[in-house]
């Protein structure tokens, strides 16, 4: 009984031991302060750009959209209506 108890014991210690191992490992090194000022100053210049650079909308022709939406719906419709409409002929025949 005691053999199993201190088998017990220290395979509990040993993956207590391998999971803290296992934890110290993925840790990601800190960066530097020079690191992170440099980071910083590529943020803060990344930003003057982007606010600098004027935003374009995509200009959509609503007439066209609006016409190739209308005839996708109605091409769907018409395939419904068919569909429906083979059914009825099915059922009677």
């Amino acid at each position: 009984m005691n053999k199993l108890i201190a088998a017990v014991v220290v395979s509990t210690f040993a993956l207590a031991s391998a999971s803290t191992f296992a934890a110290d490992s993925t840790k990601k090194d800190e960066l530097t302060v020079e690191q992170r000022s440099e980071l910083r100053a590529r943020a803060d210049q990344m930003k003057v750009q982007r606010d600098s650079t004027p935003v374009q909308k995509d200009k959509v022709d609503r007439k066209a959209h609006k016409a190739k939406h209308s005839a996708l719906h109605h091409t769907h419709k018409a395939k419904k209506m068919a569909t429906r409409d083979a059914r009825k002929i099915r059922r009677h025949a």
